[in-house]
């Protein structure tokens, strides 16, 4: 079966064609060839929100379409190593399927990876979430010491305890526009204006 040489055809079939694609499958797209990522980066394609999850494992890109959770207003993807040290896609279900598969993905190539999709998305809400209770305290800094360097709209820790002396750190750190949001337990004697305090995930 021959290609279809989608780079060819007409910018008002192309603009059709991928105004009719998930979040998801532009990101596939883009990440399948250079040219493609290009020419995607101009059609600047408009969401609610985009979010890299970082875990001890499978990093995810979590993208935000509507404010309801049915009709897929939000849709993940994970990304893994293949064999000639590419980074590719890999949604969850494809994961379910092969899940020894996915080796995981350097911090850096993530940054890169944010850096690229946020060139593709317009969207008025982008930034990460750490999920502290798997992630080593080495880990957890390492990782927010990278984030908090880049623009980004919201920062966001999750699960496990949170200390005093962290969470002063990461204050410390946060870009006074940047939104803080706490899904962990958080000392009581620990206040400030720019948290917001929603407690543990039952």
């Amino acid at each position: 079966m021959k290609k279809f040489p989608i780079l060819k055809i007409p910018d008002i079939v192309f603009r059709e064609v991928t105004s009719m694609m998930t979040p998801i499958e532009i990101i596939k797209l883009a990440m399948s060839d250079f040219k493609m990522e290009l020419w995607l980066q101009h059609q600047k394609y408009k969401i609610l929100g985009i979010c890299f999850v970082l875990t001890k494992d499978h990093p995810e890109v979590v993208t935000q379409t509507c404010y309801s959770y049915k009709d897929d207003g939000f849709l993940s993807v994970m990304f893994e190593t293949t064999e000639d040290n590419k980074i590719k896609p890999i949604t969850l279900e494809e994961l379910d399927e092969e899940p020894s598969r996915i080796l995981r993905v350097p911090l850096e190539e993530l940054f890169s990876i944010y850096s690229r999709l946020t060139r593709i998305f317009l969207c008025p809400s982008h930034g990460w979430e750490l999920q502290l209770d798997q992630l080593e305290l080495s880990e957890f800094r390492e990782y927010t010491e990278r984030i908090l360097t880049s623009e980004i709209h919201e920062f966001t820790v999750r699960g496990g305890s949170i200390t005093n002396e962290l969470l002063a750190e990461l204050m410390d750190k946060l870009h006074e526009n940047v939104e803080l949001e706490i899904y962990s337990d958080i000392p009581l004697d620990y206040s400030h204006a720019k948290v917001s305090t929603k407690g543990s995930d039952p």
